[in-house]
């Protein structure tokens, strides 16, 4: 499901809805007009959520400080502000003395990202000192902001599908691999971002997923969202939220799960009929 699809699925709604349907800004802005009532979607993102929780969902280090406010766990984030374009917001102790306690606090191994990236661009886990400093210093020549994290030893990555109170589909994420000569996997990718080559399985009723599914909700509500898509990692530790989204791409879901196409569909039927009563 490339982006024309995504259009293809847009249109095909809007027609069975009998609902305008108008590309703006080079397809960039969806402008939808049904009885006087105009809604937007943007990049994934439709009019279903107050500004300042989408905000929030854009902002690692937020959205980590509130979830951690309401005892939900939480992945812990470390904020680390641009010393050049966030100079007055910085301490006059800088930031070198606290990421150097972090890092051997957390056993010698941070992941450092852009505290508003996605689709783990820009990511870098580091080993040493040496692979901080760089992934600092290269992150703040493009970003005010940047999020640090512990290294989690993730078992594995859940992504679910939420809106307006409903968990839609939930699907397990492993990393890249390929097979060994005596077929066992050798990963070939620390991440487990689909874009990144990860590959996806629909997760099965039962227990463990009725937990993943209580944890998004909950996740939601903390941060009164209507519409998101939130990633919960599954360590021996336990549960925890890794990542809240704001909006809600299919697109590589899709590529490998083509059957679920109709479900994804009326997912985006709910969430547009939802926004056009609004």
């Amino acid at each position: 499901m490339n982006n024309n699809s995504f259009y293809k699925i847009l249109k095909d709604i809007c027609n069975e809805e009998n609902i305008n349907l108008e590309f703006l800004s080079q397809g960039f802005i969806i402008q939808l007009t049904k009885n006087g009532i105009v809604r937007h979607i943007v990049d994934n993102s439709f009019d279903l959520n107050p500004h300042a929780s989408a905000s929030i969902a854009c902002d690692k280090f937020g959205t980590y400080e509130v979830l951690k406010s309401k005892n939900i766990p939480v992945i812990e984030h470390m904020l680390i502000l641009n010393p050049i374009t966030r100079y007055n917001y910085i301490n006059d102790n800088g930031y070198f003395k606290d990421i150097i306690d972090y890092f051997y606090k957390n056993n010698n191994k941070l992941v450092i990202k852009p505290n508003n990236g996605f689709q783990g661009i820009d990511v870098y886990l580091c080993n040493s000192l040496k692979e901080v400093e760089y992934a600092i210093l290269t992150l703040f020549k493009k970003h005010n902001s940047i999020s640090v994290c512990p290294f989690y030893d993730i078992k594995k990555e859940y992504r679910t599908f939420y809106l307006n109170g409903e968990c839609f589909l939930t699907y397990g994420k492993e990393k890249p691999f390929i097979m060994g000569d005596n077929g066992e996997k050798i990963y070939t990718s620390w991440k487990h971002n689909l874009s990144c080559g990860a590959t996806c399985k629909l997760l099965e009723n039962g227990t463990f997923k009725n937990e993943i599914i209580n944890l998004t909700q909950k996740t939601a509500k903390a941060m009164n969202l209507n519409y998101a898509a939130i990633d919960i990692i599954d360590t021996d530790s336990g549960i925890f939220v890794l990542e809240v989204n704001a909006s809600a791409c299919m697109t590589h879901f899709l590529e490998q799960i083509p059957e679920c196409y109709n479900l994804c569909k009326e997912f985006y039927r709910k969430a547009i009929l939802l926004m056009m009563h609004s």
